[in-house]
C-alpha cells in the first residue's frame, strides 16, 4: 500500500507491506525515511465490542483530541461535541505560537523542504527536532553551505547538529546578539516540545523576537504528531472539567479511548479504528495529502455517521512578523 508515515508531521511517502492483519515492511517512497518510520510498526488492535456511542453518556467533558486523527475524524468529533456540551482541546493548544497562529488563521511559507539556503543564512534548530523530525536535520545537511551558521537552542545537544558544526544554546537569551549578521534567518522549531522545556509562551516569545530582528525569516513549523491541520483551533483552549475524555492521546499506535471522571480512569480502551486510516492531513511541507489507510478499519467520520464534512484551509504569511 502507497501511503504515508504513521508518526511525525513531515509527511514523509511509504510503500508498507502486509501479510493478514501484520506490517511485514515499511520502505521509503521519497528521498528518505527514518527509523522511527521504518521500523516503529504500528499495533493493530482487533476489533471490539467499544462503541462510539458510549461516549455520549459523557456530557459537559472537555475532550482532548490527537493531533494524529485525520482532517475528517477531526471535523466529526466536532460535529458530535455540539450536541453533548463538550468542549475540546486539542494538542497544539500546548503551545503559545501555536495558538498565535491559529489566531492570525495563518501559518508561515513552511518552504524548508522545497527552497535551498541562501548565502548567509542562520538555521535556528529549536526543540528536539533530531529525534522527533529526524529527516528534517537529513535534509538540512544536504543543503548547507560553507557559510551557513547553525543554532541549536535546546537543553539536549544532538551529536549530528555537533558534526556539522552547530553552536548550541540552551538560554535563548543570547541568541539575538548572535543574529546581526545574518542575510537571511531560518527557523525550524517544534513548538510544543519547545514550550515543554522553556515555558508554555516560550515559542511565541523566541519567534517574536527573530522576526523582529528586520532581518528575512522562513520558518517550517514541526511536530512530534502527523497531522498540523488542527492548529487552526488551537487558541479555543478548554480548562479542565470534571470529566476528561482523552482520544488517541494515550496511544501513538492504534485509536483509544480514556475517560477520567474527578481523576479516576472509568473507561480505557482500544477500537478498530488504526491511526493513519484514509483522509486528510497536513503536514511541515504545507502540503494537504490525502492518506490512504493500511488496513480497513472503521474512522470517527463513520462512527458520527456524517455524509460529508467541511476541511478548512489556512493562509500562507507573505512576510513574517511579530505575531
Amino acid at each position: 500500500t502507497d501511503t504515508y508515515c504513521f508518526y511525525c508531521s513531515v509527511g514523509c511517502k511509504t510503500s508498507v507491506s502486509t501479510l493478514d492483519d501484520s506490517i511485514h515492511e515499511i520502505q521509503e517512497r521519497d528521498n528518505y525515511l527514518c527509523e522511527r518510520g521504518r521500523f516503529h510498526f504500528p499495533e493493530v488492535p482487533s476489533p471490539g465490542n467499544f462503541d462510539i456511542n458510549t461516549l455520549k453518556n459523557y456530557k459537559s467533558a472537555t475532550v482532548h483530541l490527537s493531533a494524529s486523527l485525520s482532517a475528517e475524524d477531526y471535523e466529526a468529533l466536532k460535529a458530535m461535541s455540539e450536541g453533548l456540551n463538550w468542549k475540546l482541546s486539542n494538542y497544539y493548544s500546548q503551545s503559545g505560537l501555536w495558538q498565535a497562529f491559529a489566531k492570525s488563521k495563518t501559518l508561515p511559507a513552511m518552504d524548508f523542504f522545497t527552497t535551498d539556503l541562501n548565502p548567509q543564512t542562520t538555521v535556528v534548530i529549536a526543540g528536539d527536532i533530531e529525534h522527533t523530525n529526524p529527516v528534517a536535520i537529513n535534509r538540512l545537511n544536504i543543503i548547507v553551505k560553507e557559510d551557513t551558521r547553525l543554532i541549536h537552542l535546546d537543553g539536549k545537544p544532538s551529536l549530528r547538529l555537533k558534526n556539522m558544526g552547530a553552536a548550541f544554546i540552551d538560554s535563548p537569551a543570547g541568541l539575538k546578539d548572535q543574529l546581526g549578521e545574518s542575510g537571511e534567518i531560518i527557523l525550524l522549531i517544534n513548538p510544543v516540545d519547545y514550550d515543554k522545556n522553556y515555558g508554555t509562551n516560550a515559542s511565541l516569545e523566541l519567534y517574536n523576537m527573530i522576526t523582529g530582528t528586520g532581518i528575512k525569516v522562513r520558518t517550517t513549523l514541526f511536530s512530534d504528531r502527523k497531522n498540523l491541520y488542527s492548529f487552526y483551533d488551537a487558541d479555543k483552549t478548554a480548562p479542565d472539567t470534571p470529566i476528561n475524555i482523552f482520544i488517541n492521546e494515550y496511544s501513538d499506535d492504534m485509536a483509544s479511548v480514556v475517560v477520567i471522571d474527578n481523576g479516576k480512569t472509568v473507561l480505557s480502551t482500544n477500537f478498530d479504528c488504526v491511526i493513519g486510516n484514509n483522509g486528510i492531513y497536513l503536514n511541515s511541507r504545507n502540503e494537504y495529502y490525502k492518506n490512504t489507510g493500511i488496513f480497513e478499519t472503521a474512522t470517527m467520520f463513520d462512527y458520527a455517521d456524517l455524509k460529508k464534512v467541511e476541511i478548512k484551509k489556512h493562509a500562507n504569511l507573505k512576510e513574517e512578523k511579530p505575531l
